[in-house]
């Protein structure tokens, strides 16, 4: 079995580019957080009934979490 090379990869939920670059991971950090923010459009952001501290407790769990994943070990230019 002959092993590829391969421009990106993901490990442990992180998308990893051959040359070091972090575009392809911020890229999908922000999808994945567009994504987890849409899920909740439904249930929290329209829903009346729920406080916006509430709101802003489930947008820090949920959506910020997902955007923030592994940016400590971004390195910055």
């Amino acid at each position: 079995m002959e092993l590829g090379v391969l421009d990106n990869f993901v490990y442990l939920g992180r998308k990893l580019s051959r040359d070091g670059s972090l575009d392809a991971e911020i890229y999908n950090r922000i999808a994945k957080a567009s994504v987890a923010c849409g899920k909740l459009e439904k249930w929290v952001w329209l829903d009346h009934n729920i406080t916006v501290n509430t709101k802003l407790s489930v947008y820090n769990s949920r959506v910020l979490s997902s955007l923030l994943y592994g940016s400590e070990t971004w390195t910055t230019y």
